[in-house]
């Protein structure tokens, strides 16, 4: 029974650091998506006023 547990400790501790992992990667696609929107936001600007 007590390797039983440990097993379940184990997992538990495997599914945090999962979360943990998918955690940061969540803000790195955060402000990659971010970075992305300014870019887009700006670019049609710059090439308005390159065609002008």
């Amino acid at each position: 029974m007590p390797k039983l547990a440990n097993g379940a400790g184990d997992i538990m501790n495997g599914q945090k650091q999962m979360k943990e992992k998918i955690g940061g990667f969540g803000d790195n696609l955060t402000k990659l998506t971010d970075g992305l929107n300014k870019s887009i936001k700006t670019w049609p600007a710059g090439l308005f006023q390159k065609t002008s």
